[in-house]
């Protein structure tokens, strides 16, 4: 198996929370036993995942949580704005006669 076998976007989605962590180490270990160089990238920026957080005071973490919701709230405006300049896109012309099987026969695209 590969090192890289685990990032995988498929294998990422059939797995969830605390599962995905343990099969992610699962696999990062079975590479480093199988003679994975220890500055890989991919082990690397796993290693960095499942790094234990620092822990701070309640005040240090309630400024870095300040910190974290002002980008996040930055980030959903950012997709915002770039949806509403997605739905203001051009509309092409559908030149070709395109027909589908409904459930009440055949329909177009065109009404």
């Amino acid at each position: 198996m590969s090192v890289a076998s685990f990032s995988r976007e498929q294998d990422a989605r059939s797995f969830s929370g605390w599962f995905l962590v343990e099969y992610i180490y699962v696999h990062i270990t079975r590479a480093l036993v199988m003679g994975a160089k220890q500055n890989n990238p991919v082990v690397k920026r796993m290693e960095d995942f499942m790094s234990d957080p620092t822990v701070v005071s309640r005040e240090e973490w309630l400024a870095a949580r300040e910190e974290l919701l002002k980008k996040e709230k930055e980030l959903t405006y950012a997709k915002d704005q770039l949806a509403a300049t997605r739905r203001k896109l051009p509309m092409v012309k559908i030149e070709k006669g395109y027909v589908f099987e409904g459930p009440n026969g055949k329909v177009s695209l065109l009404l």
